[in-house]
C-alpha cells in the first residue's frame, strides 16, 4: 500500500492517506492541502530539535543526526498529542521531551533510510 503524508483541514496536523481513504477518523472527508514526504523544519533554531514529522499515531523528531519515533503505544496518546502541538507552534518540544518523555520512545535511528524502512515494515 502506498503511504503519503498530507496536511488536512479537518484537524490540526498531518495524517496518513492510504489508497484514497483517510485513516484518521477526524480527517474523513477532509480537504487535501499539500503533500509532504519530508520532515518539517522546527521553527525554534535554538532547540535540540531540528525537524519533525507527524503520522497517524506517532511523531518523529530529528535531534542532530538521529531520528526518534514516539508512538501512541509506547509514549502515550496524550504525550504524542502534546508533542505534535508543541512541534507545530515551534516552541517547547525539546524541553517537554526531556522533562516528560525521556527515553520513552519506540525506536531511534541513525539515518532517515533506516527510519523509512522501519515504518514500511511496522
Amino acid at each position: 500500500m502506498l503511504l503519503l503524508s498530507f496536511r488536512c483541514v479537518a484537524h490540526f496536523g498531518v495524517c496518513e492517506f492510504y489508497c484514497a481513504k483517510f485513516v484518521h477518523p477526524n480527517c474523513f472527508g477532509g480537504k487535501l492541502l499539500s503533500l509532504s514526504t519530508n520532515m518539517t523544519t522546527y521553527k525554534n533554531t535554538d532547540s535540540g530539535v531540528n525537524a519533525y514529522e507527524f503520522g497517524h499515531n506517532y511523531i518523529i523528531t530529528k535531534f542532530g543526526k538521529q531520528y526518534y519515533l514516539y508512538s501512541n503505544g509506547v509514549t502515550g496518546v496524550e504525550n504524542v498529542k502534546r508533542m505534535k502541538e508543541l512541534a507545530a507552534i515551534g516552541k517547547g518540544l525539546s524541553s517537554y521531551i526531556s522533562r516528560n518523555i525521556r527515553k520513552n520512545y519506540e525506536a531511534i535511528f541513525e539515518s532517515e533510510k533506516e527510519l523509512r524502512e522501519y515504518l514500511r515494515n511496522r
